[in-house]
């Protein structure tokens, strides 16, 4: 699919911005969607902070909070959150497959 927002140049990132960006992609270049947030750096912090506490401090089963994103994602009409979750579910599915063992 297209974006419907032009991910950011890493090469024009205000210092604030790469700093973000190089704390979320490691040692691997940036994702779209971490360049596509770097578009509007001011709303991307508040952004970051509900992420945050959706995915990593929340009391949201996982199955709960996936259903919210799809909802979101089909109200949003974004492809691209329907072929993340499908990932996901496939990597879970194989996981299960392996008795939980990992790769």
């Amino acid at each position: 699919t297209t974006s419907r927002i032009t991910p950011a140049d890493p090469a024009a990132l205000a210092p604030a911005a790469q700093s973000l960006v190089d704390a979320w992609s490691g040692n691997r270049p940036p994702i779209n969607i971490v360049l596509t947030y770097m578009q509007n750096f001011e709303l991307n912090k508040n952004w970051a902070a509900l992420a945050s506490h959706l995915f990593f401090k929340s009391s949201l089963e996982d199955r709960h909070r996936e259903i919210i994103v799809l909802r979101t994602g089909w109200l949003g009409r974004s492809d691209y959150e329907f072929i993340q979750q499908d990932r996901k579910s496939v990597v879970r599915e194989r996981e299960k497959m392996r008795g939980g063992r990992g790769a």
